[in-house]
């Protein structure tokens, strides 16, 4: 039989062979792994209009997230022009990066109203959001049997996104324990992308919502 991949696994797969290929065990060449970026932005450019021009490397061999788990100014990039296949100049999928980018471009598409300052905001906070749950998803965790009678009360949830990266939460006054895991997962944020990518050792906090 063949394996069956969650739409978010495979989120999650992609996402670690983008930044963290050692994890996996993969790309282990800057070339390789530049290769395998330049493809993943073409099949975005294929759905979703662009095109694809290559990798500006960095000049040093770097990790694309810093020490601190926030995307690194010194990583390599994806080039990306503007096509006639994209649904507007300011409202696609490349649109919230590089505001400078595309400056001056003459594409036969229409502009389209830019992004206000709010809206940007909103649609990363929704993003991160995502992203947060798809990181916390951890497919070798056992699932613990959610007895009925559990109502109201006070919980702590274990998020786990690798074996050895690990965070408690305590999360107050929550209706259900399916409610806690939801609260625990909104509230992981700065976790998930800090403590737990800083040092990919294990980590232990707790949080009251």
């Amino acid at each position: 039989m063949a394996k069956q991949i969650y739409f978010p696994e495979l989120a999650q797969i992609v996402s670690t062979l983008l930044v963290r290929p050692d994890l996996l065990g993969e790309l282990d060449g800057v070339s390789l792994h530049e290769r395998f970026a330049v493809s993943i932005a073409e099949v975005v450019a294929d759905y979703c209009g662009g095109l694809v021009n290559g990798v500006n490397s960095c000049d040093v061999p770097c990790s694309p997230l810093d020490a601190e788990g926030r995307v690194s100014e010194m990583g390599s990039t994806v080039s990306i022009d503007p096509s006639d296949s994209l649904p507007s100049m300011h409202r696609n999928v490349w649109s919230l990066y590089d505001g400078q980018g595309w400056e001056g471009y003459e594409v036969d598409v229409e502009s389209g109203r830019p992004y206000a300052k709010v809206e940007e905001q909103a649609i990363i906070q929704l993003m991160q959001t995502t992203l947060r749950q798809i990181a916390c998803h951890n497919p070798a965790a056992s699932f613990p049997d959610i007895e009925p009678d559990q109502g109201p009360g006070n919980y702590a949830v274990e998020l786990v996104r690798t074996a050895y990266s690990r965070i408690t939460l305590s999360v107050s006054g929550a209706e259900s324990q399916r409610a806690a895991e939801k609260s625990a997962l909104n509230m992981a944020g700065d976790h998930v992308f800090s403590e737990f990518d800083a040092d990919y050792g294990v980590g232990g906090s707790t949080k009251t919502a």
